[in-house]
């Protein structure tokens, strides 16, 4: 009993670094634990949250169907709350929202607007 509870506090700290946007290899070297079981815990979680989210809709609890569906997109994505939104652009992963939020772009519409030079210029300049 008391072996699952500390398992799962370990899972929830894994879980943890994770939507606060640390590298996996670094979360990997940091817990002692094999990349592809990270991902896989990452992924359960996602679709463990969705599944929660629907159940929350079905029964008509928006509020909370609405906060567990951005938890879901947090820890699918592995980021931070304020570049979820960006993470819903295709092909667009953490790395990616993340320099275009230093770039001063907040949400899909801002780059939808955005000319193709800034977002190149956005992209080369979060990735250095």
């Amino acid at each position: 009993q008391i072996l699952r509870v500390c398992r799962r506090f370990y899972v929830a700290l894994i879980l943890a670094r994770l939507v606060q946007e640390a590298p996996l290899m670094e979360v990997c070297e940091s817990y002692k634990v094999a990349r592809g079981m990270v991902q896989g815990l990452q992924e359960s979680a996602g679709r463990f949250a969705a599944m929660i989210a629907a159940f929350c809709d079905r029964l008509g609890w928006h509020d909370l169907e609405g906060l567990v569906s951005k938890f879901q997109n947090r820890v699918s994505f592995g980021v931070r709350a304020e570049i979820v939104e960006l993470t819903e652009i295709p092909f667009v992963k953490a790395a990616r929202a993340r320099a275009l939020y230093k770039a001063g772009f907040r949400n899909p519409q801002a780059v939808a607007e955005a000319t193709l030079p800034e977002l190149a210029k956005a992209l080369f300049e979060g990735s250095s």
